[in-house]
């Protein structure tokens, strides 16, 4: 096993992203996190962090770090994607809704992203809403 010891993100944040490539998550997880101690303005490294968490189906804490990335960078489309994906996860609708409407604002591809990625949430009233968005 390498072994990091030291405080430079990018080398965390390295380890994270061929750790999930590995399928090893809970690792992955835990080198994103460093990687975000050490360096908390890496909007990506947020965005990352909240798609391992959300793969791990740790959602509350995937919300978490989509928040803080968008806090970072609130132009973002894929950061509103994956805010709206957990939201859904989490069956809070109105608030998916919201965020969903903000992704497809911001990149128009986000609307067939979502649509091929969750096919069975088109029926949802608040998915419609959000999917009608236009710039």
């Amino acid at each position: 096993a390498v072994r990091i010891d030291g405080d430079d993100p990018e080398l965390w944040y390295a380890r994270a992203d061929v750790l999930y490539n590995l399928g090893r998550m809970k690792e992955a997880i835990g080198c994103y996190h460093k990687a975000t101690e050490l360096d908390p303005l890496n909007a990506e490294c947020w965005l990352e962090y909240g798609e391992t968490l959300y793969e791990d189906g740790r959602f509350s804490d995937s919300l978490s770090a989509f928040d803080n990335a968008l806090r970072i960078d609130p132009e973002w489309s894929e950061i509103h994607y994956g805010r709206a994906k957990t939201l859904l996860a989490m069956t809070r609708l109105a608030e998916m809704s919201t965020a969903l409407s903000n992704a497809i604002r911001l990149d128009p591809k986000m609307r067939e992203e979502f649509v091929l990625e969750f096919p069975e949430a088109i029926a949802i009233q608040e998915v419609q809403q959000a999917l009608a968005t236009t710039m």
